[in-house]
Formats: C-alpha cells, structure tokens, sequence
C-alpha cells in the first residue's frame, strides 16, 4: 500500500485502537494564596471522590486531508451529549517512508477553536491571516476560527523529505453563540 492512497480499511488493520475517553473536571487542591487573576467562577470545587469509568468507547479510524490516519473516538453514536467538544482526533500514529507524508491542505475553521498538540513528528501551520509555524514533537498550538479563516496543516518540508514518525492529538471545542464573533486568530 505504499504506492497507493491508502483506504479506512488497509489503515484500520494497521494498529486497531480504542481510545479511552474520559470527559470529567481536573480538580486540583485550592492553593494557599491565589494570584490577581484567579477566577472563582472558572474553578472546580476541590474533592477527593474516586470515580469510576463509565464505559470504553471505540474510536473510528478514517482518512484526512491528504490521507492521514485519525482515530475519532467523538462524535460517536455510543456518546449522546459531548457540547462544547466537537471532535477529539489522534493523528496517526503513523510512520512515513520519505516523500510520503501528508497532511491537509486549505481547508476552512468558523466558529470553534482547536487546540494540537504533537507528539512526535513535525506540522506546519499557515493561514489566511499571515500566521505560519512549524510544531515539533512537544508542541502545542492553540487556533481561534470565530468570525473564520482557512489555514492548513501540511508535513515540513524537511519532514516530508526524510520521512518519520508522526503522532498527535486535537480537540475541537464549539464556541459560544457570543463568542463565534470573536475575530479569528
């Protein structure tokens, strides 16, 4: 399958996946002194409940962009409400001869942000208002497509020529009907 596009189906059988998903508050213990900028009403209430795992939900492995593996554990019928995240994606992982990673082309963001975070590999990120960078393995980025924008996500060149090891993660969180004005960042 080098030499081809690969299909859901040759990908799947690659390294068959469940992704465990936990949606559920981070609580931390309240620090003794809180700084200028602490916000009551955007904290958790402190607790040391064990909680248990609701259920295992299978994620969906598909094609992107130019071809990537992502394993999508939501949206999926198994999970009834998930607002505000939209899609929670694992990128790959997935090992590149040289000359053959891909990625995905111009494509449009309005009125949700995205956060990326890589953990192995290198994406380069440009986009309609001039913004341009290359994450390596480690990095994190953050995109605000409010009012919108169209931006892409394409192996480096350098990448792309050597070839390698390519993994990460995004979360797609839906704005707020207030918030998907906001200018796009």
């Amino acid at each position: 399958i080098a030499n081809r596009r690969r299909s859901v189906e040759d990908v799947a059988e690659l390294r068959p996946l469940t992704m465990l998903v936990t949606i559920c508050t981070v609580v931390r213990p309240q620090p003794l002194g809180r700084p200028a900028c602490y916000d009551d009403a955007m904290s958790a209430p402190t607790t040391n409940t064990a909680r248990t795992l609701a259920r295992v939900i299978p994620a969906a492995a598909t094609l992107e962009g130019g071809g990537f593996l992502v394993h999508r554990p939501i949206p999926a019928r198994a999970v009834e409400q998930i607002d505000p995240f939209l899609l929670l994606d694992e990128m790959g992982p997935m090992d590149h001869a040289p000359g053959e990673a891909m990625g995905a082309p111009d494509h449009p963001h309005k009125g949700f942000e995205l956060i990326t975070y890589l953990l192995a590999g290198e994406m380069e990120h440009l986009d309609s208002h001039g913004n341009h960078g290359v994450l390596h393995a480690g990095d994190a980025q953050y995109m605000l497509g409010g009012t919108g924008l169209v931006h892409s996500e394409m192996p480096s060149e350098e990448f792309k020529r050597r070839g390698g090891h390519r993994h990460g993660f995004q979360i797609w969180v839906n704005l707020s009907r207030a918030d998907k004005a906001l200018t796009s960042l």
